[in-house]
């Protein structure tokens, strides 16, 4: 029952949800409107308002592409594809998959989050090659769920925002609201004693 009532919702949702890209179209104009209306700029503003902050984006989107290529060849290499196949094997029922999937997406996506991201969907892939009866579905989602805790991990914004800004950058980008932060280096942040535990928590959980 509850698998047709799965199939129904996806069904729906396959059928009649907007395209993405339409959201963002739609959000675009929805902030251009209120722009003008609240804050009083003109239509050529609120243009070149849109138009800076969007090419201010070009520098983080590059880092980003960077991470992903970078965190596809090196989870594309001999020695990690070998290393794959061997987890893999050690999954013999389908709930140790999910667990072991689950597990390693984790772990990878701590050490880095475009790694984990590529490191997971593999490992999915060869887990389901190997695995008979395994849900593929449930073993994506497991694939990654290793997000709850990359920003925690040694490729997080956070830790390595105050790592590189330090004190006087954390103050203004947080509006004054945080006023008393050290400068916290790299690996004393993310290897922190509440940190570790926070991690842990979400690994034993997953």
């Amino acid at each position: 029952m509850f698998k047709k009532f799965t199939n129904g919702c996806v069904s729906v949702m396959n059928k009649y949800l907007p395209d993405p890209f339409l959201f963002a179209i739609i959000l675009t104009f929805i902030v251009f409107a209120a722009g003008i209306g609240m804050t009083g700029q003109g239509p050529l503003d609120m243009m070149l308002h849109w138009a800076n902050g969007f090419w201010g984006l070009l520098s983080f989107s590059m880092q980003m592409a960077m991470v992903l290529v970078l965190g596809n060849t090196m989870a594309s290499a001999g020695i990690f594809k070998r290393g794959l196949k061997s987890i893999a094997s050690t999954a013999k029922t389908p709930s140790r998959a999910i667990m072991i999937t689950a597990f390693v997406s984790a772990v990878c996506c701590w050490i880095n989050w475009g790694f984990g991201l590529v490191i997971g969907a593999l490992l999915a892939k060869e887990i389901a090659k190997q695995v008979k009866g395994v849900d593929y579905r449930l073993l994506i989602a497991s694939a990654y769920s290793g997000f709850v805790v990359w920003h925690g991990g040694m490729s997080g914004s956070i830790p390595l925002g105050v790592a590189a800004v330090g004190a006087d950058g954390v103050v203004a980008n947080t509006g004054g609201v945080l006023i008393h932060v050290p400068r916290i280096p790299p690996p004393l942040n993310y290897l922190s004693r509440l940190n570790e535990s926070e991690s842990g928590g979400m690994n034993i959980g997953l």
